[in-house]
């Protein structure tokens, strides 16, 4: 019994880890970036496999895309590790193991426990994503920043498309997990 429900859980990984990089070729092309679902899909693995199967999910996918699968949104390679948003990415890791963890506390988590845990591991991919993105134009590009452009860039723009995201997650969190 419990070698079937791994079993299982690590299948549902290798589909989220799938359905991770196919969100990442869903665009919505509005200036002055992208959007992409990646963030949503990478929360939705947190939610709906927990904070362990999750981060195995959003793992493989990093690695796949690291090993020059084009499964990020500008490709794939180990090249991406100096890309500024990488760090997204990166933050992807951190999102589905807060969100994991934050809904494994309640055997039935309401609509406000997933909306919390969903915008609290929106947050840490914005963390991770800045903090990495300025590293690397800092460091490695040696380019100055504006707050305000980090500030507008690396976040505002991404809030409204991320909110939604949040409340598109708790939704089906809540009609799929039922499934699981």
């Amino acid at each position: 019994m419990k070698h079937e429900k791994t079993l299982k859980m690590l299948i549902l990984s290798a589909v989220f880890a799938a359905l991770i990089s196919v969100s990442a070729f869903i665009r919505i092309p509005l200036p002055p970036v992208a959007f992409t679902m990646q963030g949503m899909v990478a929360i939705l693995s947190g939610l709906l496999l927990g904070k362990k199967y999750g981060t195995f999910s959003v793992g493989i996918y990093i690695i796949a895309g690291l090993l020059g699968l084009p499964v990020f949104s500008q490709g794939g390679g180990i090249w991406y590790l100096l890309n500024p948003t990488f760090g997204y990415i990166i933050g992807f890791l951190a999102a589905a193991f807060i969100a994991g963890s934050i809904v494994n506390k309640a055997k039935e988590p309401s609509y406000l426990r997933l909306i919390a845990a969903a915008i609290t591991a929106t947050a840490s991919v914005y963390i991770v994503g800045v903090l990495y993105f300025c590293l690397i134009k800092i460091l490695y590009l040696k380019e100055t920043l504006d707050f305000s452009y980090i500030l507008i860039y690396c976040v505002a723009v991404f809030v409204p498309k991320d909110v939604a995201g949040c409340i598109i997650a708790a939704l089906a969190t809540k009609k799929i997990k039922k499934h699981i």
